[in-house]
């Protein structure tokens, strides 16, 4: 990450507007905050949920997203770390590149207000932020491979594009909703191919990989599920020092012994029993319609880059499984957002985009800072507002503790 950072224009620091300055500042404060938050936790013993799921592994058996925990107690045995520091290490830097590559490409293309609205999105760089267990969840590896292979456009060198095909085709194994980032990924694949970026058989290896990999690890998923094997995986965590209560009834090894019929039951009773499914409707309506302030030029290209756009947008349809098995809908529609907004961000650099309405009052920006999508079985919360809220209290217990 060093390497792109040092790739950035430095002429060009001083010809930032304020907005960019603003916008920059709120993420990279955003992340450190969401880092230092997870430190704390990761002193505790770790996340529950976060920390655990990155340490199943294929220790008892193959079974799925064991890939992480793999690695981490392999590095833990050969330097003596313990296992959790070495996880934290990794989930840490993968968050960290994420955030790099995301403030790289910002630095790059005109921060006008819609390109902000987008920037500041509460399901793009800050759902962590807001939602804390979301910080270092394994998509954030699915989310790394899509923002890699997108710095294609923004400097001239070509790793980041293979780079980025590997990271994603780890991503699957790690945890396999990440292969459903692979519409919105070959959407990307196509707008670099369109700009002229990548050369059509670039572009045509790099897909392949990305529809072996993403098909590869769904049915790897199904085919391996790993019932009856929770508590195997539990005493290796264990035995590497985790928390007793990664094994707990609400821990992630638990969900290694369930199949899809007790996930559509609990998604049926958290999201929709409860009544809170229209908000998840509401925030995938405020989620989509920042993309709106954005249009396709009238060129040779335009026709062709609204069929991609068009297929990127109607990628959420992908997801539509996932919505049915698993109560994690926040998730998935930010997962999809994600994509969109690294993808309006590329299309944009390579200027096959341009702005609606480019000077909105910076009023619209409050647009983006007064709501937050929840994870399941909640309404949507009140964004920076519940935010501040919540930091005055931990500001409280600190300096009174």
């Amino acid at each position: 990450m060093a390497y792109i950072l040092h790739q950035t224009h430095s002429n060009d620091f001083g010809k930032w507007p304020a907005l960019k300055y603003a916008v920059l500042c709120y993420v990279a404060a955003a992340a450190i905050y969401t880092v230092a938050r997870y430190l704390l936790l990761v002193n505790e013993g770790g996340h529950v949920w976060t920390t655990g799921d990155w340490l199943i592994s294929y220790r008892a058996g193959f079974v799925r997203r064991g890939l992480t925990g793999s690695m981490t107690y392999a590095v833990s045995d050969l330097s003596g770390i313990k296992a959790l520091y070495v996880a934290a290490a990794m989930q840490i830097a993968v968050f960290a590149a994420l955030v790099a590559a995301v403030l790289v490409m910002l630095s790059r293309i005109k921060v006008t207000v819609p390109v902000a609205i987008l920037a500041i999105s509460p399901v793009f760089m800050l759902m962590p932020f807001f939602i804390l267990k979301l910080a270092m969840t394994k998509e954030m590896i699915g989310f790394l491979a899509v923002a890699l292979v997108a710095l294609t456009a923004f400097t001239s060198a070509r790793w980041p594009l293979w780079v980025g095909v590997a990271v994603f085709t780890v991503s699957g194994f790690s945890h396999e909703i990440n292969a459903f980032l692979a519409p919105g990924l070959m959407a990307l694949l196509l707008i670099l191919s369109l700009g002229g970026v990548l050369g059509r058989t670039q572009a045509l290896i790099a897909a392949l990989v990305v529809v072996v990999a993403a098909g590869t690890a769904i049915v790897t998923s199904i085919l391996y599920s790993g019932n009856g094997m929770g508590d195997a995986v539990c005493q290796v965590m264990l035995s590497y020092g985790g928390k007793p209560e990664f094994c707990g009834h609400q821990g992630p090894t638990v969900w290694l012994d369930r199949d899809m019929a007790y996930g559509m039951r609990f998604t049926w009773e958290a999201n929709v029993l409860t009544g809170v499914w229209p908000w998840f409707v509401l925030g995938l309506v405020l989620s989509m319609a920042p993309f709106a302030l954005f249009r396709v030029k009238d060129d040779l290209g335009g026709r062709r880059t609204r069929v991609v756009l068009l297929a990127a947008f109607s990628g959420i349809l992908a997801f539509a499984p996932l919505f049915v098995i698993a109560s994690d809908w926040g998730r998935w529609i930010a997962m999809h957002a994600f994509c969109l907004t690294i993808l309006t961000f590329t299309a944009r650099r390579l200027e096959l985009l341009e702005e609606r309405f480019a000077n909105l009052s910076p009023a619209f920006l409050l647009y983006s800072l007064v709501w937050a999508m929840p994870d399941y079985g909640e309404p949507l919360t009140m964004g920076v507002l519940r935010k501040i809220e919540s930091l005055a209290v931990h500001a409280g217990r600190f300096f009174s503790g």
